[in-house]
């Protein structure tokens, strides 16, 4: 069948699909796609379904909400990023407990380091460069970052901040920007958009900064970790202080605009960032999840 976007993924196609192909197994990644995939493979009679949560349970809208919890009981695995996600789904929906496997997004380190191998420098050098990667919604708390950052700019008057990401809501974007002008810093946010390579952005970067108030279990931190930036990020979920450790980074709380700006001014001046070990960040959670 003709597929044009994700969305045109309706549950009778996704049926058609895999009552042609007949697969011992079938695995989804995207939230609001698990509930299609897990009804279409249970209509089209294979029993090995296994579905990852991009996100928290709570971050979804009601409406995802409810038919998850009639639907993920068909699933045969569940796949979560952190202990916090395992937790809150194992509450809602009991039935899951035993099925919930939880395990970290991987970095692909070496594609990481091809990207940046040969990659100019994007910023200015004379400038102390913070960098944002992310959706620009609510949910990334983008204003409390461009409010941090205009108590950076008073402090450091050449520091410059670039937003990486996909713009989600127009409007929120919009207010931003009316609020950097309101804070006199409009012409040091730059909103560069959605990269193929962002990498290049975390590499040359002062400092990266993410000031979420939800998340899963954010990849980008630990890409910033592999290069060896600075990090700033905010206590989204409570394996941030186990992933961030001194010598990598400052944890603020979340909405901390105060806070978040001393750690912008306190990470610039980090020298010598811990190696990135990705065996031994799988021990954080396996620790803690055995």
């Amino acid at each position: 069948c003709k597929v044009i976007n994700i969305f045109d993924f309706a549950t009778i196609r996704i049926y058609n699909i895999l009552r042609k192909e007949k697969p011992d197994a079938v695995f989804s990644s995207i939230y609001y796609l698990n509930l299609r995939v897990i009804l279409a493979a249970k209509l089209a009679g294979i029993k090995n379904i296994v579905v990852r949560n991009d996100n928290s349970f709570a971050s979804q809208i009601p409406f995802y909400q409810r038919l998850a919890k009639r639907i993920y009981p068909l699933a045969h695995k569940i796949v979560v990023q952190s202990r916090e996600m395992g937790q809150e789904l194992s509450e809602v929906l009991p039935v899951l407990r035993n099925r919930i496997i939880r395990k970290p997004n991987p970095v692909d380190t070496d594609y990481i380091r091809q990207c940046i191998e040969k990659a100019e420098n994007p910023y200015r050098p004379d400038n102390v460069n913070y960098v944002f990667i992310g959706r620009v919604q609510p949910v990334k708390g983008v204003d409390i970052l461009v409010q941090a950052f205009a108590k950076v700019k008073a402090i450091i008057p050449n520091s410059r901040l670039t937003i990486v990401g996909q713009v989600c809501d127009e409007n929120y974007k919009k207010h931003l920007c009316q609020l950097a002008e309101s804070l006199s810093v409009a012409d040091s946010i730059e909103f560069v958009g959605l990269k193929i390579n962002p990498y290049i952005y975390i590499c040359y970067a002062d400092c990266m900064v993410l000031t979420s108030r939800l998340e899963g279990n954010p990849n980008v931190v630990h890409e910033a970790m592999l290069l060896r930036r600075p990090v700033v990020v905010t206590r989204s979920i409570p394996i941030i202080d186990e992933i961030v450790t001194p010598d990598r980074g400052i944890v603020v709380d979340v909405d901390d605009i105060d806070a978040t700006a001393t750690a912008m001014c306190q990470a610039i001046n980090f020298k010598n960032i811990a190696p990135y070990d990705r065996l031994a960040d799988d021990a954080i959670y396996t620790s803690l999840f055995d």
